[in-house]
């Protein structure tokens, strides 16, 4: 069984010599603790105070509440490792408005609280100094009451201003035409497509 240290350099030798039974044991193990967050009948609540990224993303999003701060990144960068975005990534960016999931499963870009509420991958935003005091209000307190308390505005999603040209390039039929239609979308089209190809 692999231990919680495993890494993406010791996978990629374990299936360069032909083994592939770690790989999916580790795989196994994480999604099906994935699918019981999930399921979990009691509220789950994340907290979300710096990167989250690839497999914290998926301890995360699936419970009932993800509060972010003003620390907190988000990101699916595991297309630029060769791999699709895992741990639900095709149910939870399925659901991000227009087509911000596939922008974000192609691209692996990071993005703040804001954007993470727009997209869909967090619910609440209470400033990182409140955090102690949230937690306190946790354990005294339903999660509703204590959020009604402490969560706030971060602010526009610079999400929301993309929108637009996200959804007409990303709407495409595959990665081919997705270039071609970045052309079109100036300085930010470029810089995209050149993220893109790495």
């Amino acid at each position: 069984r692999p231990s919680a240290s495993w890494n993406v350099a010791r996978m990629r030798a374990s299936a360069m010599a032909g083994n592939p039974g770690p790989i999916e044991s580790f795989f196994s193990e994480e999604y099906a603790l994935n699918a019981a967050i999930a399921e979990y009948p009691k509220p789950y609540i994340s907290l979300v105070d710096g990167f989250c990224m690839g497999g914290g993303i998926g301890l995360s999003v699936h419970g009932r509440m993800v509060i972010t701060t003003e620390t907190s990144q988000f990101a699916m960068p595991e297309t630029i490792i060769a791999l699709f975005p895992d741990v639900g990534g095709s149910w939870f960016l399925d659901r991000a408005p227009g087509r911000i999931g596939a922008y974000l499963a192609l691209t692996g870009a990071r993005i703040k609280a804001a954007d993470a509420l727009f997209a869909g991958l967090a619910t609440h935003f209470v400033p990182a100094a409140d955090l102690p005091a949230l937690l306190d209000a946790l354990t005294h307190t339903s999660p509703e009451a204590a959020l009604h308390r402490f969560a706030g505005d971060p602010g526009p999603a610079p999400l929301a201003a993309l929108k637009p040209r996200i959804d007409r390039a990303f709407a495409q039929p595959h990665v081919g035409a997705i270039l071609d239609a970045l052309g079109g979308e100036g300085e930010w089209g470029a810089a995209t497509a050149a993220d893109l190809a790495r």
